[in-house]
């Protein structure tokens, strides 16, 4: 009766096995992420202990690796290595001005360009020369820094305010109570040594133009009064002042023309790489890659050691202690010799199921405070069994009546082979309760006793009382087996099960 079927394997009941047993795969998780991490920490521990000793060198490394080489070639490599770094090392400096460099800071779409002149007149050729030299210095630099908020010591502020010497006057000097003039052809100067300076201040905005343009200014006053004090016979006058705004096409070729020798070694480097590094052979290309390192060379100096994140391995544990877990109980549930769900005895032994029963401890039931093997528990069936054997008795003798009106069964054995006192009391009182009348009920093991066997064999009708992951696989067809050798009306089978220790 079903004894020789090929067992069906129920997966929804299986996900509920696996909700009901989330306790232990939690905990399987738990362990595996402790024990990881007690492996990683004890790895790092023994790496911390020896300091490293395992790794060679950078020096033993390189040595390894030049002694693979024959000397020429070893040289060779040697020699592309410090050309290699010296590129490497301009770039890194070109890549720093052009970081902080303020010309190309500027925006070329909103930026103002101011120009300034300056005519310089006097008879003494050596003293315009001398004014025109740094007519800006490191005070007015700081001034201009502090103004645009850029470093004053590097060269950047230099490109955004520049002097020049942009002609020499060469008619008669001009009466310094002359009015200024707009053009520098309108000067008059009889020295060769009279010139016009050009100052030409870069800015994002007019209030920044004009603050720069000031500091040009008292610079060009304190000068030529200190060398008027000095005996000097010099005169300075300012013939013009103007200013463009967002002139984009003049700013952008002047920040190309600055980056022009960065982007020219670019290609040499680019050039030496494919034309030298490129065409090294295997061995040199490996010691060229060790050699451009940045690690220092010093003697006795340990390649670092990389220690093992304990993060990671914690969560790899985990992960694999949660997936073992899950299959470990999965693969328990699929091949255990006990009746696990009542959907096997449906399917596998085509017993109907009658009644079920809760036979836990009283207070407790299903597990209040823990929903998610309640929810197990509740897929398994356990939310519709009765609670004692006295209420799900008049449900059960309802059924058998639908049953035994068809047959005539006065003899009624309701057969178990699970020896807990639980439900040998709960059988018990359902063999009470199904007694009366011409109806004669009685429980027992059959398969632990003789007696209860021989009064199995003296029975009209079964009832197989099986108790979910309790009752055997095996007991349970020897049970069919000898019914059905004997002629005994098998009605169907009541479960019982315990949901604090299911």
């Amino acid at each position: 009766m079903g004894s020789d079927r090929e067992e069906v394997i129920d997966v929804r009941s299986g996900l509920a096995y696996l909700m009901v047993k989330w306790r232990w795969i939690v905990l399987a998780a738990l362990i595996g992420a402790l024990a990881a991490g007690g492996f990683a920490y004890m790895k790092n521990h023994r790496k911390a202990e020896t300091g490293g000793a395992a790794e060679v060198t950078y020096e033993e490394k390189a040595a390894k690796l030049r002694a693979a080489l024959q000397e020429s070639d070893a040289l060779y490599v040697e020699q592309l290595v410090t050309q290699y770094k010296s590129y490497g090392e301009k770039l890194a400096k070109w890549g720093q001005y052009t970081e902080g460099a303020a010309l190309q800071k500027l925006d070329p779409y909103n930026y103002i360009k101011k120009d300034v002149q300056y005519a310089v007149l006097s008879d003494n050729s050596s003293a315009v020369n001398a004014f025109t030299s740094s007519l800006l210095g490191q005070a007015e630099y700081e001034k201009i820094g502090e103004l645009t908020g850029f470093d004053p010591l590097t060269a950047s502020l230099q490109e955004i305010v520049t002097v020049t010497d942009a002609a020499l006057i060469s008619s008669s000097v001009a009466d310094p109570g002359n009015e200024i003039v707009n053009t520098p052809g309108d000067i008059n100067a009889g020295s060769s040594g009279s010139r016009i300076i050009d100052v030409t201040i870069l800015a994002p905005d007019e209030e920044q133009a004009d603050g720069i343009g000031k500091i040009a200014d008292a610079a060009v006053n304190d000068k030529c009064a200190r060398m008027k004090s000095a005996g000097m016979d010099i005169s300075v006058r300012k013939i013009s002042d103007t200013s463009v705004r967002n002139d984009a096409n003049w700013l952008l070729n002047r920040q190309m023309n600055e980056n022009l020798p960065r982007i020219q070694m670019q290609s040499n480097r680019s050039a030496f790489i494919k034309n030298s590094v490129d065409t090294l052979t295997e061995g040199q290309k490996d010691y060229f890659t060790f050699l451009c390192k940045d690690q220092t060379a010093s003697t006795g100096a340990k390649v670092s050691v990389k220690k093992v994140n304990l993060k990671k391995y914690a969560a790899a544990g985990c992960i694999a202690g949660l997936m073992i877990a899950l299959i470990a109980v999965y693969l328990s549930y699929i091949f255990t010799d006990k009746i696990r769900t009542e959907e096997e005895l449906r399917d596998n032994y085509r017993l109907p199921i009658l009644q079920k029963f809760d036979i836990s401890a009283p207070d407790k039931g299903l597990m209040k405070t823990d929903p998610i093997r309640r929810k197990g528990l509740s897929i398994l069936g356990a939310d519709r069994a009765a609670v004692s054997a006295e209420k799900g008795a008049a449900l059960l003798e309802a059924e058998l009546g639908r049953r035994l009106s068809r047959e005539d069964c006065s003899s009624l054995y309701i057969a178990y082979d699970c020896e807990e006192e639980r439900v040998r009391g709960t059988v018990e009182t359902l063999a009470g309760k199904l007694s009366g009348g011409q109806r004669r009920a009685e429980a027992g093991n059959p398969t632990g006793d003789d007696g209860a066997y021989q009064k199995l064999l003296g029975a009209d009708a079964v009832v197989i009382a099986e108790t979910l992951n309790r009752s055997g696989k095996k007991p349970l067809k020897e049970l069919i087996e000898t019914c059905r050798r004997n002629g005994i009306k098998v009605l169907g089978c009541v479960t019982l099960m315990d949901t604090q220790n299911y």
